[in-house]
């Protein structure tokens, strides 16, 4: 399979969990990750390991730029398949839905 699966906040927790799941199912993985290298580094080497294909990608969602970087990447990778919008921390308990636009967009 020559699709993609980019996986945001793919190098830890859930969304490392779905990055080498992804994996296994054949997609070629893009592991985002804002700030944690070696994590990222570590899941791309996992899956590599497994003659998968994976690339590691610095990216915050919070930033524009970093966003566009991800996509042209993912895109010189291959086809997208598959976007897992995994990142983002919310530091108080409260659904997406019932917070204020400005509360999902702070930084």
């Amino acid at each position: 399979m020559d699709s993609v699966a980019i996986v945001t906040g793919g190098s830890r927790g859930i969304g490392r969990a779905t990055s080498l799941a992804a994996a296994k199912r054949g997609y070629k993985v893009v592991v985002g990750y804002a700030s944690n290298k070696a994590a990222a580094d570590e899941v791309v080497a996992k899956i590599e390991s497994s003659d998968g294909k994976a690339i590691g990608v610095k990216c915050d969602v919070g930033v524009e730029a970093d966003i566009l970087d991800l996509f042209k990447k993912a895109d010189a990778f291959g086809r997208l398949g598959v976007l897992v919008n995994n990142a983002g921390v919310v530091d108080m308990p409260a659904r997406v839905g019932e917070m204020s636009a400005a509360r999902r967009t702070r930084r």
